[in-house]
Order: structure tokens, then sequence, then C-alpha cells
């Protein structure tokens, strides 16, 4: 007869689990995580700002160059005088526009209309005379 004796273990003990499972963080270790998760954010939250700034910084710069780059061409077409009341026909890149002496039109305020010229004054304060074509 064989006797084979086996060990009972308790099963409310701790020997079987491994002393790395049992790890118990201490309230520094807590802090240093929760620490650097707090910083880790913060940077990714940086970031994400410097991206938008710097997105919206090139969306400026890319308004700035088609702004500057873009030309106003002004055809004044014709000149209505109705009682010493005058109106003027005129386009503004082919699209036209009829206007008094002190209307405003895109940023462009109409200064005076003369016999066969319109004088303008564009938001940047330069003023353009129009000869009549």
């Amino acid at each position: 007869m064989d006797k084979d004796i086996s060990v009972i273990k308790n099963p409310f003990s701790f020997e079987h689990e491994e002393k790395s499972d049992s790890k118990i963080m201490t309230i520094e270790e807590k802090q240093k995580n929760k620490d650097k998760v707090n910083t880790n954010n913060e940077n990714i939250e940086m970031k994400t700002q410097q991206q938008q700034i710097s997105t919206i910084n090139q969306n400026e710069k890319k308004v700035k160059k088609s702004i500057e780059n873009e030309q106003n061409v002004y055809k004044l077409k014709a000149i209505l005088d109705f009682n010493q009341d005058k109106v003027a026909l005129f386009s503004i890149n082919d699209k036209i526009y009829r206007v008094r002496q002190g209307d405003m039109v895109n940023d462009i305020k109409i200064l005076a209309i003369g016999q066969n010229n319109l004088i303008l004054q564009e938001s940047t304060g330069k003023e353009v005379k129009c000869p009549l074509t």
C-alpha cells in the first residue's frame, strides 16, 4: 500500500500569492502616479492648444495673403442725373452696383460722383478715381 500524504493548505492563507501581486502602493506612490497622469494631461492639453493656435495663425496668414493678392477692379458704367441727385452704376470685379454719394459697398465708400468719374475710398483709406468707360 502506498501512503499518499498530501498537504492540505489553508485556502485563506496568502502563501500561494506572489509577492509582486500583493504589492500595496503607498500614499506617496499613488500621489506620484496622479502627478504623472496630471502632467501628461496638461502636456496633451498644451499641445492641442498650440496646434489650434498654429492652425488659426496659418489660416489668418492665408486670408491675409489672399486679400493682399486680390485687387479689386473698378469700372464706372454710367452716371445718371435725376434732378441734381446723381446715381452711378459701377462694377467691382464684374458685379454691378447702383450707388449714390455717401453709400458703402463692400467696405468701399462712395466719396463723390462727378461729371464723368467716381471717387471711391477703400477700407485701407486709399482713394481711387474711377473714370467713365
